[in-house]
């Protein structure tokens, strides 16, 4: 990452609450999007870096019920709406 992009990262990961953000390898943009990758895990597709605090809150709580259990990737890129899938 280059750039405003590295910045988007480096914000995405300092919103993310402290047990998902040990987990987290790598956050990169893929297909115009910022997705985190996670240690042994679902990749979580962030969207952009705005409401990232939200974001990071929906995604803990997919992660927490199991719904992403086997899932290839969580999207909270609308964080009223997540989505499991993959």
């Amino acid at each position: 990452m280059t750039g405003d992009a590295t910045l988007d990262g480096l914000a995405a990961v300092d919103a993310a609450p402290a047990n998902l953000a040990r987990r987290v390898e790598v956050v990169e943009p893929r297909g115009g999007r910022l997705v985190a990758v996670l240690e042994d895990g679902p990749l979580v597709v962030l969207g952009d870096s705005s409401r990232a605090d939200a974001k990071w809150i929906a995604a803990a709580a997919v992660l927490a019920q199991g719904d992403a259990a086997g899932a290839g990737y969580v999207d909270v890129s609308l964080p009223e709406r997540p989505a499991v899938g993959g």
